[in-house]
């Protein structure tokens, strides 16, 4: 296993991953960046132009009737489930002893729910901020000690 920390930078639609060499940002590397535009897309363009409201009783089962901000949460839980899914085969592979989850609020929840117990065994701190549009060297500081 190397040991190596990493740390994730997450909102619900953008995360970048670094690879912390120590308490300095210039010691850090980025790794990897993602994005997920449809999170970011207003509830209706994702949405369509399906009312909010159930218009019938019978259309409380039919597809589409959850709304926009159902729509959005929904994008929101697809790029939880692709960086898991990124961050479990990284766990798998050993390439890295600890990581550091610092993510929006609303996403962190959603994060925490779809990491496998192989990342959450490497998982060192969870911090409920969104760091995800920062540069390494505004969150350094923040990271300092973990």
């Amino acid at each position: 296993m190397m040991n190596s920390t990493w740390v994730l930078l997450a909102d619900g639609s953008r995360a970048q991953l670094y690879e912390k060499g120590g308490n300095d940002h210039r010691d850090w590397k980025l790794l990897k960046a993602f994005d997920h535009p449809p999170a970011r897309q207003s509830g209706q363009d994702l949405a369509g132009n399906r009312p909010d409201a159930i218009q019938h009783q019978m259309e409380s089962t039919a597809k589409g009737t959850e709304g926009a901000h159902g729509v959005q949460e929904y994008e929101s839980s697809r790029f939880a489930s692709e960086l898991s899914d990124y961050l479990h085969g990284a766990a798998t592979r050993n390439e890295f002893s600890r990581l550091v989850v610092a993510a929006a609020p609303r996403f962190l929840g959603t994060l925490k729910a779809k990491f496998s117990k192989p990342v959450k065994e490497r998982i060192s701190h969870f911090l409920a901020k969104d760091y995800a549009s920062r540069a390494p060297h505004e969150v350094a500081p923040h990271m300092a000690g973990l």
